[in-house]
């Protein structure tokens, strides 16, 4: 079992590696994701404390993900912008 901070750092890998415009990851994914990469069997209040822990971890909460370190949360869809260049999108309603 890893510390919040781990699962935290865990699935922004997760998203930095399997998430871009073109992907959208949802809950179901990065669950599972993190079962198969990792071992780690996680739930979706375990998704929700990581987003949490953005801000411990440097990032900081906008309106729009647009620049290095930010994120949004807008209805379901979380945006975390990982560079200048690259942002991912996580869709929290995804695992009916």
């Amino acid at each position: 079992m890893l510390t919040s901070r781990a699962n935290a750092i865990c699935i922004l890998d997760i998203l930095k590696e399997y998430s871009d415009e073109d992907n959208i990851l949802t809950m179901a994914d990065i669950i599972n994701k993190m079962n198969s990469i990792y071992g780690v069997k996680i739930d979706r209040r375990t998704v929700y404390s990581a987003i949490g822990l953005l801000i411990e971890l440097g990032y900081e909460r906008c309106e729009m993900a647009d620049t290095k370190s930010s994120f949004s949360i807008r209805g379901g869809i979380v945006d975390i912008a990982i560079s200048e260049k690259k942002g991912v999108r996580i869709e929290l309603w995804g695992d009916e």
